[in-house]
């Protein structure tokens, strides 16, 4: 099958790239000796996926140096955010319990990083490559009993003659054939092997706990060719083991997601009589457990639910290997083995890609542990994580849970280079899974420490307190043990946004290695968005002495008839119309109103009252709008009454009303008549009194009474007749002179 059949039957591409300096412990490298163990059948080419974080291109030389039967010689180049994905022929795979010189080398001008897929239908696993300056020379292994083939251990060769140790475990129930010799367990098997020599061990029993030492570091594996963990599906299983001196105290468990199997974890011992606690919570439930080991390689496997976040905790180092339970009733999966990074190890930052399976497409899931405090400052792609699941582990300081991840390239991180999470990928399709951890750090943390000066982001753990990298240079004790700057980490270089340069919520850009912060409304980008512009320096009041800034803006004290942001609106005062009966005109401050003709007041609301000069010299004035009238006394006239009237104008056309006596009576004039009609009354006035006093004599001397009802009706009579004709007479006679004098009359009322 050629390299392109291989890739449409899967792609798996990862990467696992901590942001730490060259040179770091951790699983970065330039030199990786790696083999692959014997999977069940050999249909497909196992695969390698290499990438960088180097901001160069990174040259990359693959071979098998003693393997010439089908050997492998190629270069590539390879460069930051790409997977160069390569075919390994499966007959550079091992079979049986047999010695070769299958050993692939690895090398990189610059450090790269590489993860092996032991890939065939329905049957594979994936390892991540330890590379040889992290490589160690003791270990213990794990597999799984019972075992559809066989457990295997796979040792490769770094340096020429290398002396190898082997002790079987203490409890392998079947026996290894090597060379033809029958090995059982607690057995050891001798050896010496040159560089990229492969010793394969395989056993019809479980080889977990078996143990491998040698003189110089080795790359050691180990796994099934096939079996089910549990009942139902089977699955290949492997991978590539740290060495003891990397083992750590605390783990931290999260349960595969979507599945109601549950998972093994195995824990093996490395010193004698280790104590190990296991405190998790389940839901609500309380899960706890003490248990001893009581000699190095003694182990112990625990059934954890699939809703138990557990902390496994021990007095000495321990080895703890998660397996991902076999397909039961169409519930999605297969085996996997995951070695469980110590928390002592964690990182900051993981970068890698998902993979395709032989049969399509996986459903892959990144699985994490971190501090409850620091869960929000984890980004993916730069993005907020947005876990499906959180859960709680006990005491509430650390929270674990899974994020689903279609087919892609992901850079998980911190924002701060300090703050480490644990990281696993974990993939299914059907009746396949794959699993690993998605980096660690990889410094010695059980050898004898000795306090040293430190460089920051060596990898080193400096001031002996079983942590790396845990503070930043900046002068502070970040993380509380009394020392300052003591065990620094390296800013992040090639994401400068991820070190939160930006502050008060300002927005980083980067460009390159540089970056811009855009901030918040109010804040300077001069600063990183620490301090806020003073908006008042650029006098932005031009009519008052008083700016008070404030966030995004500033306030200006207007003097008095302006207003607006900047007080360059002068106010209105005659909007709301203040004058009543008048025009107004706008001032600075104030107004003016020119009033109409006749008002006065500051708002023109009085009327100008024209009698207060008392015009009317010789009558009463009442005042009108602008003006007034005079009624005047008897005798006067003319608009203010100045004028006097005489008897000899009673008659012109200037009078209207007539003053008589009896010394001006003219025959035919108005006085003559109202003489006449003056004397008239009178002697009907007499008449009537006469009249009164008659009947009133009539009725004393008691006359008759048709007498005195004569006499009345006489009287009442006469009286009655007389008074209209005297009045009608008097009138007629005065309204004809009058007629014939036309009179006028005049504004003076008399």
């Amino acid at each position: 099958m050629d390299g392109a059949t291989a890739l449409t039957l899967g792609i798996f591409l990862l990467s696992v790239i901590p942001s730490y300096v060259h040179g770091l412990m951790d699983n970065r490298g330039t030199k990786f000796v790696l083999g692959f163990m014997e999977n069940f059948q050999a249909t497909l080419f196992s695969e390698l996926f290499i990438t960088t974080s180097k901001s160069l291109p990174v040259s990359v030389n693959i071979t098998s140096p003693r393997w010439h039967t089908s050997g492998m010689h190629l270069s590539l180049t390879v460069v930051s955010g790409t997977v160069e994905q390569v075919n390994i022929s499966s007959s550079l795979r091992m079979t049986g319990s047999s010695l070769s010189s299958k050993g692939l080398l690895i090398e990189a001008s610059d450090e790269i990083v590489v993860y092996g897929f032991n890939k065939e239908p329905f049957s594979n696993d994936a390892f991540l490559g330890i590379p040889c300056d992290v490589i160690g020379s003791e270990y213990y292994v794990t597999a799984y009993l019972p075992s559809f083939f066989s457990s295997e251990i796979l040792v490769v060769g770094v340096s020429n003659a290398t002396s190898l140790q082997i002790k079987l475990s203490e409890t392998l129930q079947s026996l290894v054939y090597f060379q033809g010799g029958n090995f059982s367990k607690g057995q050891w098997i001798n050896f010496t092997v040159d560089a990229y020599d492969t010793l394969q061990l395989q056993s019809a029993g479980d080889v977990t706990g078996t143990f491998i030492k040698s003189d110089k570091p080795v790359s050691v594996f180990s796994g099934n060719v096939l079996t089910a963990v549990g009942n139902g599906t089977a699955d290949h299983l492997a991978e590539q083991h740290i060495s003891v001196d990397k083992w750590g105290k605390s783990y931290a468990t999260v349960p595969i997601p979507e599945r109601i199997v549950g998972d093994y974890f195995r824990l093996i011992a490395s010193e004698h009589h280790t104590k190990v606690v296991i405190q998790g919570l389940d839901g609500s439930f309380q899960h706890t457990e003490t248990l001893t080991l009581s000699k190095p390689g003694d182990w112990v496997q625990r059934h954890f639910s699939s809703s138990l976040y557990a902390f496994i905790t021990s007095d000495k180092p321990i080895y703890v290997v998660q397996y991902s339970l076999s397909q039961v009733n169409r519930n999605m999966a297969d085996p996997s083995m995951i070695i469980i990074p110590p928390m002592e190890l964690y990182a900051a930052q993981y970068v890698f890609s998902t993979p395709k399976s032989a049969t399509g497409s996986y459903d892959s899931y990144f699985m994490f542990v971190v501090k409850k405090v620091d869960l929000d400052g984890l980004r993916i792609n730069g993005l907020p994580l947005n876990a499906t699941e959180i859960r709680e582990f006990p005491g509430g300081e650390y929270v674990g849970g899974y994020v689903p991840l279609s087919e892609g390239t992901y850079d998980i991180r911190h924002i701060s280079p300090i703050c480490v999470f644990g990281g696993v990928l974990y993939g299914r399709g059907w009746f396949e899974t794959y699993g690993f951890a998605t980096g660690m750090r990889l410094t010695s943390i059980n050898e004898p420490c000795i306090q040293n000066s430190q460089s920051p982001g060596d990898g080193l753990d400096n001031d002996c307190d079983r942590k790396i990298d845990e503070e930043i240079e900046n002068n502070q004790d970040d993380d509380g043990d009394g020392l300052v700057d003591e065990d620094c980490a390296e800013p992040y270089q090639d994401r400068p946004c991820f070190a939160t340069p930006c502050y008060n919520g300002g927005t980083c850009i980067e460009s390159g290695a540089n970056y811009t912060c855009n901030c918040i409304h109010g804040y300077d980008p001069a600063s990183d968005c620490r301090s806020t512009i003073d908006f008042c320096l650029r006098n932005p009041c031009p009519h008052t002495k008083v700016c008070l800034p404030h966030l995004g803006g500033f306030t200006c004290v207007c003097t008095a008839g302006f207003t607006g942001t900047d007080c360059t609106s002068d106010i209105d005062e005659c909007a709301s119309s203040p004058c009543i009966h008048g025009n107004c005109t706008d001032n600075v401050n104030g107004y003016r109103c020119l009033c109409d003709a006749g008002y006065a007041g500051l708002h023109c609301e009085s009327n100008v009252d024209e009698c207060a000069s008392s015009p009317c010299i010789h009558g009463n004035c009442t005042d009108d709008v602008n003006s007034f009238h005079c009624s005047c006394d008897v005798g006067f006239s003319g608009i203010t009454c100045t004028s006097t009237v005489s008897s000899s104008e009673c008659s012109s056309s200037n009078c209207n009303v007539v003053s008589c006596s009896i010394f001006n009576l003219q025959l035919g004039t108005a006085c003559y008549y109202a003489w006449v009609s003056c004397l008239l009354s009178a002697l009907v006035l007499a008449t009537l009194s006469f009249c009164v006093i008659f009947i009133y004599g009539i009725k004393k001397r008691q006359r008759d009474m048709t007498t005195f009802c004569v006499l009345t009706l006489i009287c009442d009579s006469g009286s009655f007749a007389i008074a209209p004709w005297v009045a009608s007479s008097s009138a007629k006679n005065a309204d004809a002179h009058s007629k014939t004098k036309a009179p006028v009359v005049d504004s003076t009322e008399v």
